[in-house]
């Protein structure tokens, strides 16, 4: 009897602090493992997200244009109808009752109404959609200017170079990498993907978090 009690009180026993130590270890170290490649997924998630996004609203602008004979105008950015000289601004916010508030939704509702290019806006992934604090806006849509809406100079230049408008995304440093519009523009129109030892456009050429923006434009995707 006394063995079968011994015996059955060694089955019952729990795990020693050895035992215990080393399970915990094992667990810490698969999550070292695994963390990073959940958190690289995720990032390369975001990138296909923004790219579907950036390329939805280049169809829908040229959709617009076929209807329109021109492309939806920067209405945040102060471009002007070159026929009748007024503001994008004003025609918008008059036509649809709305404040643009330079948050981009104007140019957007293009694609929405009268006529529905697309179905829903899609929001820039690595942002959050309302009121991001790295935006700056109410809506955080992706950045969008034309040809049109810049200097004389970038007039020109989209003329030259036929580059007429762009979509952008910050990308995964959050961070506009050109030095203004201008800038971006002639690097763009010349298929310069750098600017002083910078690059201006993403490419994962050195990791998924690699600096850069996510561009497209009514070429397709900017970009080495």
């Amino acid at each position: 009897m006394r063995r079968l009690i011994g015996y059955s009180n060694r089955l019952g026993g729990g795990f020693t602090l050895i035992e215990l130590l080393i399970v915990i270890a094992i667990i810490l170290i698969l999550i070292a493992i695994a963390l990073p490649n959940f958190l690289e997924a995720q990032l390369r998630a975001r990138l296909t997200n923004t790219r579907a996004c950036l390329r939805m609203y280049q169809t829908a602008n040229e959709a617009y244009y076929t209807d329109y004979n021109i492309h939806a105008p920067d209405v945040d950015g102060g471009e002007t109808d070159k026929t009748t000289r007024r503001s994008w601004q004003g025609v918008i916010q008059g036509h649809y009752g709305v404040r643009c508030s330079g948050s981009e939704i104007c140019t957007y509702l293009l694609f929405t109404t009268p006529i529905r290019y697309i179905r829903d806006l899609c929001y820039d992934p690595f942002l959050e959609p309302r009121n991001d604090p790295t935006a700056g806006k109410d809506y955080s849509l992706p950045e969008y200017t034309t040809y049109r809406s810049g200097s004389p100079q970038r007039e020109a230049w989209g003329n030259q170079f036929g580059l007429r408008y762009i979509f952008l995304s910050r990308g995964p440093d959050l961070d506009m990498d050109a030095n203004g519009y201008d800038t971006l523009w002639l690097n763009l129109a010349k298929h310069l993907h750098h600017t002083t030892g910078n690059p201006v456009i993403y490419s994962p050429t050195n990791g998924s978090k690699s600096s850069g923006d996510l561009v497209t434009s009514n070429r397709g995707i900017e970009g080495p």
